[in-house]
């Protein structure tokens, strides 16, 4: 049950460092 939620975390993430680096450019 935690799986679904800790890959859905997962792509938050990744989401989040992504903005994070069109940001910064």
């Amino acid at each position: 049950v935690s799986y679904g939620f800790k890959s859905f975390e997962n792509m938050r993430i990744r989401i989040f460092l992504i903005n994070q680096l069109i940001n910064v450019r």
